[in-house]
């Protein structure tokens, strides 16, 4: 099952997350983060707001952003890395952010949800692994995907081996090595 990250955040590890008030698809998510009373801040005119597990925490993450353009590469970083997010896949994305030079492949770690290149593939999600051992996190698989959901694949919570094989996969995939 794919976890969403508001519901991480609900059980508790996940730092941050955001969540878009006028979208149908998310109102019981949304509708649960205020009636838990988590302090929030309006992200953007798209009625998306960032939910904190303190009111120091959105009142630092307030002050760090005050000066930042709305989606620079600078405010894509500071952004995924309050969401969580591995540090080495935060800088991939800001990197590519006005440039798409590399594909990138999605992973769904337990709800910290990104997009990585398959060299940091393994150290990321066993990054993430160790971080939220012992906790919720590992009652829910990783989920790497590639495209449209055109390669799909589901890894069990600390299963290093299978990790490594989806790798090896990943990377022939995106070489151009196995063709669909």
């Amino acid at each position: 099952m794919d976890l969403r990250p508001e519901e991480a955040f609900l059980l508790g590890y996940k730092p941050t997350c955001s969540c878009q008030k006028g979208n149908p698809r998310l109102k019981p998510y949304f509708d649960r983060l205020i009636e838990g009373g988590y302090p929030k801040c309006l992200l953007n005119d798209l009625g998306t707001y960032m939910f904190f597990r303190t009111e120091e925490e959105k009142e630092n993450f307030i002050h760090d952003m005050k000066d930042i353009k709305p989606l620079s590469v600078e405010y894509v970083y500071k952004l995924g890395t309050v969401l969580g997010i591995p540090l080495k896949s935060v800088e991939f994305f800001a990197r590519n952010w006005e440039e798409d030079k590399e594909e990138r492949i999605g992973v769904n770690c337990s709800g910290i949800v990104f997009a990585t290149h398959v060299d940091i593939l393994i150290e990321e999600v066993e990054y993430l692994w160790n971080k939220y051992r012992n906790t919720r996190a590992e009652e829910y698989p990783t989920i790497v995907e590639i495209g449209n959901n055109e390669y799909r694949y589901v890894i069990n919570y600390g299963d290093v081996s299978k990790l490594y094989s989806v790798a090896q996969d990943v990377s022939k995939i995106m070489s151009g090595k196995v063709t669909a």
